[in-house]
C-alpha cells in the first residue's frame, strides 16, 4: 500500500504469468470477493455452454472458468443451441463469471453467400454456422488482456479484436480435426478391403 492509501499496481513481465497483475474489484458473490484480487480481463470462448457439467468438454470448461474465476475477471463467450440452454449459462454468475450467449442456428440459406465468400478467401466455409453477432460485437466492444478460444472452428472470432488491442490469443486444440478425418478414412479403406478379402474368401475355398 502506498502513502495515502492508494493501491499499489503491479504488473508482471510475462502474459503467460497471470498472478502478478493489479489489483481490482470484480463483480462476484460475496464469499468468493475474498479471492478476487487480481484484475486480468479474461474472455473465454466455447461452442457450449458448460453449465451444467454433464460431459467431457462441459467438466474441463466449468471447472477452468470457476477456478480462473476465483483471481481474475472472467467472462465467458459461448454459443447456445436453444433458449433453454441460454438461461443456464445464467446460472454461472453465482460463480462469479459474467457470460454473454449467441444464440446458433446451424443450416440455412443465411449461411449461402457468407460461405462462399469463405471458400473464396480460402477459408473452410462450414466455419460461417459458427459464428454469432453477440460474440463478435463483445470482442470488438470490449477490452480484454487474454482471450483463449476453445476449439479452433471459434477461431475466426479472433478477427474481431481490434488492431489496437494488446490482447492476447490462446487456441486449445481439443482435436485435431483433419487427423481425425484421415484415420476415418484409413479406417473405412481398410474395411472395405477386409469386406471385399471376406467374400472372397468362399469362392478361393471353391475353386
Amino acid at each position: 500500500m502506498q502513502p495515502g492509501g492508494e493501491q499499489k499496481r503491479e504488473c508482471c513481465g510475462s502474459p503467460s504469468n497471470l498472478e502478478g497483475l493489479y489489483t481490482r474489484s470484480v463483480s462476484a458473490p460475496s464469499r468468493l470477493r475474498s479471492h478476487i484480487q487480481v484484475g486480468v480481463r479474461i474472455l473465454v470462448l466455447t461452442n457450449v455452454v458448460p453449465y451444467p457439467p454433464h460431459g467431457g468438454v462441459h467438466l474441463r470448461v466449468f471447472h477452468l472458468l470457476k477456478r480462473i474465476a476465483r483471481k481474475h475477471d472472467v467472462t465467458l463467450g459461448c454459443h447456445a443451441w436453444c433458449q433453454e440452454e441460454a438461461e443456464s449459462a445464467r446460472g454461472l454468475s453465482q460463480f462469479g463469471i459474467q457470460t454473454v450467449t449467441g444464440l446458433l442456428t446451424v443450416g440455412g440459406w443465411k449461411h449461402v453467400w457468407p460461405g462462399v465468400g469463405a471458400a473464396l478467401s480460402g477459408r473452410p466455409p462450414e466455419l460461417v454456422q459458427y459464428q454469432t453477432p453477440e460474440l463478435h460485437a463483445l470482442l470488438r466492444k470490449e477490452r480484454f488482456d487474454v482471450v483463449q478460444v476453445e476449439e479452433t472452428l471459434l477461431a475466426p472470432y479472433a478477427d474481431s479484436i481490434p488492431e489496437r488491442a494488446q490482447t492476447k490469443t490462446v487456441l486449445t486444440f481439443h482435436n485435431v480435426h483433419f487427423v481425425q478425418t484421415q484415420r476415418i478414412a484409413g479406417n473405412r479403406e481398410r474395411l472395405i478391403h477386409s469386406s471385399l478379402a471376406e467374400r472372397q474368401c468362399p469362392l478361393h475355398a471353391a475353386l
